[in-house]
């Protein structure tokens, strides 16, 4: 396992067609993209494979009730990046499922009494199954600071009420102002 502290994303909102940690809840909301990559979460995309009864035969996990008894789906997981995310405060409000969302990341944890700054990143699925109970979410970061789309089907200047502030926004962030 590996800690990240600079990573880069691939997503982009597709209204205002900017880059950034951006995830969507295609199908119905039945999956989640990774905010760096754009894969659909692990627990989503392995649903029809063998991967599934590997990881989860013994687990509690139930997909189709949405009961959280498992740890595994508290958060997302991207098997192609190998990070955990989760969805975070609305980018760009499109109605019913086709909103895009600010992706969340971890910030600092904790793994084997150590303190990390940054984001843990697997070497494979196996150490993520086998890893995560021994990590401790201490701190999850908004990477696109709660931005907001100017261009959605309600764009936020029409309806401010569609967006709240970003749970996780800094309050003490000052931007450090253009000199001229």
């Amino acid at each position: 396992m590996k800690n990240l502290v600079k990573f880069n994303t691939t997503a982009k909102c597709y209204d205002c067609e900017i880059n950034g940690f951006f995830m969507y809840t295609p199908q119905g909301a039945d999956y989640y993209t990774c905010p760096c990559c754009t894969a659909y979460d692990f627990v989503h995309s392995a649903y029809t494979t063998s991967d599934m009864i590997k990881y989860f035969e013994n687990d509690t996990i139930s997909l189709t009730s949405g009961n959280n008894d498992s740890i595994y789906e508290n958060y997302m997981f991207c098997s192609s990046c190998k990070i955990i995310f989760d969805i975070g405060c609305c980018h760009a409000e499109n109605g019913c499922t086709s909103s895009c969302y600010n992706g969340h990341l971890i910030g600092k944890y904790k793994y084997k009494d150590e303190i990390y700054i940054g984001m843990p990143q697997f070497d494979t699925v196996d150490e993520w199954y086998n890893e995560l109970n021994n990590i401790e979410i201490l701190e999850w970061i908004c990477p696109n600071n709660g931005l907001h789309c100017t261009k959605g089907f309600y764009p936020k200047i029409k309806f401010p009420k569609k967006y709240g502030v970003c749970s996780l926004w800094k309050k003490s962030f000052t931007p450090i102002p253009k000199s001229d």
